[in-house]
């Protein structure tokens, strides 16, 4: 008995294979191939899977539910970015590298930011 058999690989398009290839569908590096290893299926399986109406119906799906988030998230990540970069702002320097780091957070926020210069 051969213990490093390939695994079975699956054909049949099924609600769990979906469900299972959405929640890696969109991970940058994830390629192709390593959705096919990692869920254990063939390309022409993957292929048939991505162009299945019910995937397509989740993709879709996401992108709205994206739309929606997308200004809550920027607007998260705006005010984390304005946070960090006055915590930097607001010491003093205790070498030339981070007197050099302060300048550049201060040139960063007047950018980002020219409507709140910082203090």
């Amino acid at each position: 008995m051969d213990t490093h058999a390939a695994p079975e690989i699956q054909t049949e398009i099924t609600l769990d294979l979906i469900n299972a290839l959405l929640d890696d569908w969109h991970k940058p590096g994830m390629s192709e191939l390593g959705l096919c290893r990692a869920h254990q299926i063939s390309l022409e399986t993957l292929e048939h899977a991505a162009e299945h109406p019910k995937f397509q119906a989740a993709l879709e799906r996401i992108d709205r539910i994206r739309a929606k988030r997308r200004p809550a998230i920027a607007a998260a990540i705006h005010a984390d970015t304005l946070d960090r970069l006055l915590h930097i702002a607001h010491h003093n320097p205790t070498s030339a590298n981070f007197a050099k780091e302060i300048r550049l957070a201060l040139k960063l926020l007047n950018t980002l930011f020219p409507q709140s210069p910082p203090s």
